[in-house]
Formats: structure tokens, C-alpha cells, sequence
């Protein structure tokens, strides 16, 4: 013998649907919890409010994220016209994104895998 084994698989094409919207939706909320995260570094600082008005919105279409400053629109358009601290950016999110989207991307996929049974 060969050692092969045959097993019947039972498929819930609905369960399964149900639990990769699911997940979809609370690694891109993970995604999005640490792209801010690591957006801490690189946000401009002078007092603290900019940071501190980091804003996550999740829905069903995905995850938005901003900053309610009315400033930080300013900051972002205007950002060559700034100095910045040692670190710190205009285009703080847009830096991020490039810079750490493949890790960000692995901790997504890492955690949906390990929600996802079986």
C-alpha cells in the first residue's frame, strides 16, 4: 500500500463565505490598527493634537483612516513648504503605507490564517 487515504470533505460553501467576510473584516480593522500605529512615528508633532485626532472607521466597504485636524489636510498638501522633526513627515501615512505595506500585509494574512478553522 501506498499509504493514501481518501476522506470525504463536507463543503458549507455558505459557512465558508460567511467566515472569510468575517475575517476579511477584522484583519483589515488589524491592518488598520497597526498602519496607525506605526503612523505614530512619522505624523508631525508639535503639541500632540494631530496624533491624538487619528481617527479608524471601519464599515463594510473596509477601513478608512484620517486625522480631524483641520490642519493635517495642510500638513499633507502643502508638505514641502514644512521642516519637520527628525522622523516626521507631511505625508506621514502615505510614508508609512510604503514603507511597512508588506508587513502590514503579512501580520493581515497571518491572522486571518489562524482564525480560520480547520
Amino acid at each position: 500500500m501506498s499509504g493514501l487515504v481518501i476522506t470525504r470533505v463536507k463543503w458549507d460553501p455558505d459557512r465558508a463565505l460567511s467566515t472569510a467576510e468575517q475575517l476579511g473584516r477584522e484583519t483589515t480593522v488589524q491592518g488598520g490598527e497597526l498602519l496607525l500605529e506605526l503612523a505614530r512615528g512619522r505624523v508631525p508633532y508639535r503639541t500632540g493634537r494631530l496624533a491624538r485626532s487619528a481617527r479608524l472607521r471601519a464599515d463594510e466597504r473596509g477601513v478608512a483612516i484620517g486625522y480631524s485636524r483641520w490642519y493635517a489636510r495642510v500638513l499633507h498638501a502643502r508638505a514641502d513648504d514644512w521642516t519637520f522633526g527628525i522622523g516626521r513627515s507631511g505625508r506621514w501615512l502615505e510614508e508609512t503605507i510604503d514603507a511597512e505595506a508588506e508587513s502590514i500585509c503579512r501580520v493581515i494574512a497571518e491572522a486571518f490564517k489562524s482564525g480560520w478553522p480547520g
